[in-house]
């Protein structure tokens, strides 16, 4: 019999195991994080990619990552701590990613 393991990841950064789950405007469907995406999506502070990543599961119309907060590229408009961001961590808008699947 062969046993497997699996490790949830953050659902952010898609590379750390999660170890939070904080709340969301859904209570059935909170957000998995790690402690290091978690304490960025409390400040308002997620790389564009970690916000993609949460928008396209949660939507993002969910208050943490509202529009208020973000731009539709993932861009943090009211940063409470200094994020810097590589290539790797950008992200496509939400508005190019609807435009490719209406192409279906």
């Amino acid at each position: 019999m062969k046993i497997m393991w699996t490790t949830t990841l953050y659902e952010a950064c898609q590379k750390n195991e999660m170890n939070v789950v904080e709340g969301s405007d859904e209570p059935k469907q909170p957000f998995q994080l790690c402690q290091q995406c978690h304490e960025r999506l409390l400040t308002y502070s997620l790389r564009p990619i970690e916000w993609y990543n949460l928008a396209v599961l949660h939507s993002p119309k969910q208050f943490l990552l509202h529009d208020d907060f973000y731009g539709e590229d993932g861009q943090a408009f009211q940063l409470e701590e200094e994020v810097i961001i590589t290539k790797s961590e950008k992200a496509p808008t939400l508005q190019a990613v609807g435009m490719i699947w209406s192409l279906y």
